[in-house]
């Protein structure tokens, strides 16, 4: 079979692996030598834990405050406990590229172009290991990429009528069967990262493949949205915050 045969697994194997030399690569050119390079990945990824934390704080108070964290509020600042959110991530890596840039007279578009395949080879992976972990769904599906799950093993909210009106019985289990999100977010991730990175040489101006990849991930992840069953709503207004911001981003850069 072809997905037995040795080179075939290798080469998938190795996919991630190339995009994150080609990315590394890319960053010390920019930033001409390794100290650099060290400093920058470290305040990148300090910005982004605290701003990812923030915005999930602002977006839903109510989980934050009321329910997650209502009798220790210093728990919000418990990244490992969760609380983390990708939009939060990207807002994080821009400002800190923008206030560096300035700072030390480098380009700030030619490193969002340079950050742009890395972001998306690390969500691509990322939402792999959700899909696996079946941490999100969407609502019911029959087709060919369909995924069953226990509906023991699901929060009852999360379940719809229409779910429960085609639950199946396997072996004493009650299974109900779902769009995987994550799944069809790590694909499209995988797809944009393709074009990204065949297209990168062609780019007409420094900054475009940055705001390719916000277009391209907005677009998708307005309509993988759209599918789950557990929507983060916006307090006040009863919209989708993921689906709303993403919107956002496809209007913005398209």
């Amino acid at each position: 079979m072809l997905f037995r045969r040795r080179g075939f697994l290798k080469r998938k194997a190795a996919f991630p692996v190339q995009f994150t030399y080609r990315s590394l690569k890319d960053h010390r050119k920019i930033f001409a030598d390794e100290g650099r390079v060290r400093q920058g990945e470290i305040e990148r990824g300090l910005n982004a834990q605290h701003i990812q934390l923030a915005c999930n704080t602002v977006t839903h108070p109510p989980d934050f405050f009321n329910r997650l964290h209502k009798d220790n509020l210093l728990e919000i600042l418990n990244i490992r406990e969760g609380g983390l959110a990708i939009y939060g991530g990207v807002i994080a890596a821009v400002l800190t590229v923008i206030i560096a840039a300035k700072i030390k007279h480098l380009s700030a578009p030619q490193i969002f172009d340079t950050i742009a395949l890395a972001l998306l080879n690390g969500q691509m992976l990322g939402r792999w290991g959700n899909f696996f972990n079946r941490e999100a769904f969407g609502g019911y599906t029959d087709s060919l990429f369909a995924m069953r799950l226990p509906i023991d093993a699901v929060r009852s909210s999360d379940v719809t009528e229409q779910m429960r009106a085609h639950i199946q019985m396997i072996d004493g289990v009650e299974y109900i069967q779902v769009h995987p999100t994550f799944l069809y977010e790590s694909l499209w991730c995988c797809a944009l990262l393709i074009l990204l990175f065949a297209y990168r040489k062609h780019k007409k101006y420094e900054g475009e493949l940055f705001l390719l990849y916000m277009f391209g991930y907005g677009l998708g992840r307005a309509w993988i949205e759209g599918l789950r069953t557990d929507q983060l709503l916006l307090p006040g207004i009863g919209l989708p915050v993921s689906q709303l911001l993403a919107g956002v981003l496809v209007v913005t850069t398209g």
